[in-house]
């Protein structure tokens, strides 16, 4: 049946060989009909390919020539080497725009991979891999906050797989401090892309596993509270965050997990509080120009103001919200600005308004 070739192709690529057929013995399984290609590949071709099998999906021309050169020569040895993989129907290239993606077949990466056991470069490799999205994921998350979010949060879709491959060889292999080093920074990501429960779950493995004094744990407690902020433990986490970055001097992030703190203190009435610390990141992100935090302040302000029955307030704090993310990036985030400016027109019974808001 189909379910069992698509489960026996996992395993093994021999499945489908039929040594009755009179016909050489390269096209008598999958398995050797790629051995057989692999054969005719230069010695650095071949090392070339099975270092790809370290990517378990797409990457890019960049990525190949950081992680698959044999003793880190020029890039363009790789590159070269990527071109006739291409040719020789060994990799794919998809071509979108300007930018063109590189991906092993998974039947090609199994066999890649074994051949990369063999020549006892599988650490070597990975470690060169980790390195590579280690330092990417520190720039996707220092793009969550800002004008380009839209660009770098398709990046970091993009290259989804890879993170999760780097992080969970080094949590595999008990390396405490780069596993937080990755998770810490793709907390941010996460949150924007969606990924909360699993994403909880990989940084809170990482934080067991480092040590508490890793230079990495401040910025995994900011990352765990963005993650947990619609949890049952938001409070605790924000306040934990809050307690880290307090004389850190990055006011910035400050004042982002300040809000975060003022959202989670709405569900239990605590008002004066959540005023309180909204005022202090609305200075905190002034003082550094921080339109992504003003915005911010404003829309956690309204939501105070909503709870309060300040509704006029809240709509004036919202509206100023909405212009602001709208300013800073078009439509992200403003939908969520959205959202509760429609609960505030339909607690002041405009219907119309609401329905607009809501669309």
């Amino acid at each position: 049946s189909v379910v069992t070739l698509a489960g026996g192709l996992r395993e093994r690529l021999s499945l489908l060989s039929d040594h009755q057929q009179p016909v050489p013995q390269r096209q008598r399984s999958l398995e050797a009909a790629i051995a057989w290609s692999y054969q005719l590949l230069a010695d650095a071709d071949q090392a070339v390919l099975r270092r790809l099998s370290v990517f378990p999906g797409s990457f890019d021309a960049a990525a190949s020539a950081a992680v698959a050169a044999p003793t880190r020569p020029e890039k363009g040895d790789v590159l070269s080497a990527v071109a006739r993989l291409v040719d020789a129907s060994l990799l794919e290239a998809n071509r979108r725009d300007a930018t063109t993606r590189y991906r092993l077949l998974h039947t090609v990466r199994v066999f890649a991979r074994e051949r990369l056991r063999e020549a006892g470069e599988q650490d070597l490799v990975a470690q060169r891999h980790r390195e590579v999205y280690s330092a990417l994921a520190e720039e996707v998350a220092d793009n969550m906050i800002g004008p380009g979010l839209s660009v770098w949060l398709t990046r970091g879709r993009q290259e989804h797989e890879n993170f999760h491959a780097a992080l969970r060889w080094s949590l595999d292999r008990g390396d405490g401090e780069q596993a937080l080093r990755l998770a810490a920074h793709l907390a941010s990501y996460w949150f924007r892309a969606g990924f909360l429960t699993q994403g909880r779950e990989l940084l809170e493995g990482a934080l067991r596993l480092a040590d508490r004094g890793s230079r990495w744990r401040r910025r995994a407690l900011f990352g765990r509270a963005l993650l947990g902020h619609a949890g049952p433990d938001a409070l605790a986490t924000a306040d934990e965050a809050v307690a880290a970055y307090e004389h850190a001097g990055e006011p910035e992030l400050l004042a982002i997990i300040l809000e975060f703190r003022a959202y989670a203190l709405l569900p239990s009435g605590r008002l004066a509080e959540a005023r309180s610390d909204i005022m202090r990141a609305r200075d905190l992100a002034a003082s550094v120009g921080s339109g992504e935090g003003l915005a911010f302040a404003d829309h956690i302000a309204g939501c105070i103001a909503l709870r309060a029955g300040e509704l006029d307030e809240a709509e004036r704090l919202l509206i100023r919200a909405r212009t602001g993310f709208r300013q800073m990036r078009g439509t992200l985030d403003a939908g969520y600005t959205l959202l509760d400016l429609a609960r505030v027109t339909l607690a002041q019974q405009r219907p119309a308004a609401t329905l607009e808001h809501a669309t």
